[in-house]
């Protein structure tokens, strides 16, 4: 949390010119359901394009709080992952818009990257360090390694779903340090 996640893909698809679309994926439900479905925001996106398929099909779509989905009710989190994978793998979405009419959306396309803490994916590592040459003295550094399969291994996610996730990039704390620079630029 506050590392930037969410900042570096506004900025991201800033620089890049992209349309840029951040979804709560807490707040996901199945079509007809009340909440927000993936057809929402894709037709969001239509409407902040003004409805160009070139421009919607470049779009970087975040899905964040992305960790959350796996710890909800297991009967909606099946009925959530289902949508997901159609949308992951790239699939035409019909959207019904009072401003287009209809219009199908394909997410192939997309740029799609799933934002979250994912605390369970963070092993603690304890490395043994010499301190000076040759010394037999050591000390324990714990270090945090990020590592996907964790969140396989506790449940959370299936293989089906962690291995569509082609990149990982983890962030980690910030240092007070870093906040301070990064507030001021």
């Amino acid at each position: 949390t506050g590392t930037g996640k969410t900042a570096t893909m506004e900025v991201a698809a800033e620089y890049l010119g992209l349309p840029y679309a951040n979804v709560n994926t807490v707040n996901i439900v199945p079509q007809g359901i009340v909440g927000t479905s993936l057809e929402d925001v894709l037709l969001s996106l239509i409407d902040s394009c003004n409805g160009k398929k070139e421009i919607n099909s470049k779009t970087i779509i975040t899905f964040n709080e992305f960790d959350k989905v796996a710890k909800d009710q297991k009967d909606l989190r099946d009925s959530i992952k289902k949508i997901l994978l159609k949308f992951i793998e790239g699939s035409v979405f019909p959207i019904t818009s009072q401003q287009n009419g209809n219009y199908t959306f394909d997410t192939t396309m997309l740029s799609k990257v799933f934002l979250g803490a994912f605390t369970e994916a963070f092993e603690n590592k304890y490395h043994s360090n010499p301190i000076g040459f040759n010394s037999s003295i050591t000390q324990s550094n714990p270090s945090k390694d990020f590592d996907i399969n964790l969140l396989y291994k506790y449940g959370y996610f299936d293989r089906e779903l962690i291995t569509r996730i082609q990149h990982v990039i983890p962030y980690y704390e910030l240092t007070d340090e870093d906040k301070y620079h990064v507030i001021l630029d």
